[in-house]
Formats: structure tokens, C-alpha cells, sequence
């Protein structure tokens, strides 16, 4: 696991993304995650999004998520 630390605000440099993920269903604080990781994933290109909520990873996984710089999303349930 590596530290990211992006700011509390970094989800309003991809405000775009943010709107994506809202048309979704994705809620706060949930797109603020996905967007971090998405910023993580930028500088690392093998990241992977787990979460212990099954329904973020079904929502985003439904539709065409790659703009994401994630290379999966993993469910830990």
C-alpha cells in the first residue's frame, strides 16, 4: 500500500469526471474516493480500487469507466 495524498479538494480538478460519476449514481463522499484514486492512479499506473462497498464497484463497472486511471476495481466482500 503507498500513501497518496492529493488535498481535500483534489475531486475539483476533475469536475468533469465528478459529473460522470454523479450521472451514475455514485454519491458523495463516494466520487471523491473513485477521483483520489483516479489521481493515485495517474502516477501509478497498476492501481487497483478495492472497496468494501460492492455497490460503488457494480455501479462503476456497469458503464464505461475508462477515462479512470484505474486498472481494476475489486470488491473485498
Amino acid at each position: 500500500m503507498k500513501l497518496h495524498d492529493c488535498g481535500l479538494d483534489n475531486y475539483k480538478r476533475y469536475i468533469g469526471y465528478v459529473k460522470q460519476l454523479k450521472d451514475w449514481g455514485v454519491h458523495s463522499p463516494d466520487y471523491k474516493i473513485v477521483i483520489d484514486a483516479h489521481d493515485c492512479g495517474l502516477k501509478h499506473n497498476n492501481l487497483t480500487f478495492v472497496s468494501a462497498d460492492s455497490e460503488i464497484i457494480d455501479i462503476i463497472l456497469e458503464h464505461n469507466h475508462s477515462f479512470l486511471s484505474i486498472l481494476e476495481f475489486k470488491s473485498c466482500n
